[in-house]
């Protein structure tokens, strides 16, 4: 059995999981991420037709962590959110009423997942394990183990 040594380790490469990478990154912690698919396949994002709303206070922490300018040319504002109860009659209107922000923007994942990957190459500090799952995690005190298994 293989024992990688790192300070965190991100199951799943999901926009959650890139995105937790991608900011604790900066702390200079050593990071994996484990997954079962390779994020570096350029056809793993092509039938991926969700979408992802974003608020503006994730858009504040994107700009923050130098993403946002990459996703903003991919993102469509939202400027008004209409929320129904099942009728017309039982409904609540939400307008951004302040200048130069959205209540929050929509990207396609597969956008979002693809420019995340990308920027996750060239940091250094992180390193993958594709192809594999995580059967079993052992806590202790001191540290944690993880038990992989080849994903098929």
């Amino acid at each position: 059995m293989k024992e990688i040594d790192t300070d965190v380790l991100i199951i799943g490469s999901g926009l959650v999981g890139l995105v937790a990478a991608h900011s604790l990154s900066s702390l200079k912690l050593q990071i994996t991420i484990i997954d079962k698919k390779n994020i570096f396949e350029p056809k793993l994002f092509y039938n991926d037709t969700r979408t992802v709303a974003v608020s503006e206070g994730s858009k504040q922490f994107l700009e923050k962590m130098s993403l946002w300018n990459y996703l903003k040319p991919y993102s469509e504002p939202i400027n008004s959110i209409k929320v129904f109860d099942r009728s017309s009659k039982n409904k609540i209107l939400f307008k951004n009423k302040i200048k130069n922000q959205s209540l929050g923007y929509v990207i396609e994942n597969k956008k979002f997942s693809q420019i995340l990957s990308n920027k996750l190459k060239v940091l250094k500090s992180i390193s993958t394990i594709f192809g594999q799952s995580v059967s079993k995690i052992i806590l202790d005190q001191k540290r944690a183990v993880a038990y992989l298994k080849n994903y098929k």
